[in-house]
Order: structure tokens, then sequence, then C-alpha cells
């Protein structure tokens, strides 16, 4: 906001929306686009919290159980399971 009004402050009297417009749309679109970036910060950072290998009842980490080993049956016949995380509390 200070470079807003810097903006306004050093254009001529008589002057101030013509001469200060433009560096204020300018200011506040790099404003808008911090502002939305952070948003998006924010957001990922969330759902990365949220999103935890650790198994909450006991606090030990999840590890991978691997693939099921199962097949799929489509219009080219049967391939492996595609590929999916599946995650179990781990063992010391």
């Amino acid at each position: 906001m200070r470079s807003v009004a810097g903006a306004v402050n050093g254009v001529a009297e008589g002057h101030l929306i013509n001469a200060s417009e433009k560096k204020v749309r300018s200011v506040l679109t790099a404003f808008r686009a911090k502002a939305f970036q952070q948003a998006l910060q924010m957001r990922i950072n969330a759902a990365e919290a949220d999103f935890s290998l650790v198994d909450k009842a006991t606090g030990k980490p999840l590890r991978d159980k691997g693939s099921s080993g199962m097949t799929c049956v489509n219009i080219n016949g049967t391939s492996p399971e595609p590929a999916s995380l599946s995650w179990e509390a781990g063992r010391d």
C-alpha cells in the first residue's frame, strides 16, 4: 500500500488519476499475484500436512506393502494390476 500511496502522492495536482492510474494498477496486479501465490502455497502446505506416512494410532512410520500380484482383464487380454500405493504400520 505504500507503493500505491507513493504513486498517488508523486503526481501533480489536477492529474491525480491520469498520472497515477497505470502505476497503481501495476502495483495492485503484483500484489494480487503475490497474494494468490501465497494462498496456493498455504493450501499445498495444508494438504501435505494432512497426508502423513505415520500411523496416527501408534506414531510409527508406514511402509509400502507392495503390489498385490493380481492381474486385470481388459480388451487386450490380461495384464498386471496397475500400480497402486498401499501403506501399513512399520515394525521395528
